[in-house]
């Protein structure tokens, strides 16, 4: 028995909303994840959480890719080996929930300050980072 799961496509830049509202009318169930940020001229928008990338909820067993292949602005879905790696529900519900919870106060980008310490964990990679609003010189990290 096969079943809808969710999958990463990867889109043109700066085409979200547009791949977004392309890929729902193919069909697929769509989460283009947005952040509330701070823009200097705009003041409060929201941003992609993941540029050039968005969730699609497909029967990919069943039916296939051609209805992401009619979408302009879709490049495919995120494989390793060539496989399209299904992402669990449990894993984007947690996603959504987190978003909200974001959104619903500061936003992502306004949740820290200058000088904070923060912990940076990604893959192999945990390590403690500090927040800087601005390089100290062209060298620095």
């Amino acid at each position: 028995m096969t079943s809808l799961r969710w999958y990463a496509a990867y889109i043109r830049p700066r085409t979200e909303a547009i791949a977004a509202s392309g890929l729902e009318h193919a069909g697929f169930q769509v989460f283009a994840p947005r952040v509330r940020t701070h823009h200097p001229k705009r003041g409060i928008a929201s941003a992609p959480l993941f540029p050039g990338y968005l969730f699609i909820r497909h029967n990919l067993e069943e039916y296939g890719w051609p209805q992401l292949n009619r979408v302009p602005q879709a490049l495919g879905l995120v494989q390793f080996d060539g496989i399209a790696a299904p992402i669990p529900d449990e894993v984007i519900d947690d996603l959504m929930r987190r978003l909200e919870e974001t959104n619903s106060t500061t936003g992502f980008w306004n949740t820290f300050r200058a000088s904070d310490t923060v912990r940076i964990r990604s893959g192999s990679l945990d390590s403690l980072a500090q927040v800087v609003s601005e390089a100290r010189s062209p060298q620095a990290r």
